[in-house]
């Protein structure tokens, strides 16, 4: 398996902000969640401004699950949390930009307005996968 401590190494690495405060208790929660998938995860932090990112190697339906469960958890904290790398296979199932925020409304009507045909970052703001 590869080094999953190097961001190229892993197959899916995610970024999560939350509070500083939080850091530590969601790399518990991320190491608790990987183990129970059978996945491989390395974690690094920026504890003085919340960034965590959690790098996973394993089985692409362990990953995926993992990816939503986490984006779940970090979302009940209150922040914020993105897909950098999936593999390819299971990307469409994620929710790469994470959960919509207030204003993603206005950011649709915008976009429809400006590029109705969806031309523009297709999947971006894809109202599917933002409900």
């Amino acid at each position: 398996m590869a080094d999953v401590y190097s961001p190229d190494g892993a197959a899916m690495v995610l970024k999560a902000s939350v509070l500083s405060s939080q850091t530590a208790g969601l790399i518990e929660t991320a190491t608790r969640m990987a183990e129970d998938k059978a996945l491989a995860i390395g974690c690094a932090a920026h504890a003085g401004n919340g960034v965590v990112f959690v790098r996973l190697n394993g089985d692409d339906r362990a990953l995926a699950s993992m990816a939503q469960e986490l984006l779940a958890h970090v979302a009940e904290l209150g922040g914020a949390l993105t897909v950098r790398k999936a593999p390819l296979a299971i990307k469409p199932q994620l929710q790469v930009w994470g959960r919509p925020a207030g204003d993603w409304g206005l950011m649709q009507a915008i976009r429809l307005k400006h590029d109705p045909a969806g031309t523009m970052n297709p999947g971006r703001f894809n109202p599917i996968l933002s409900t």
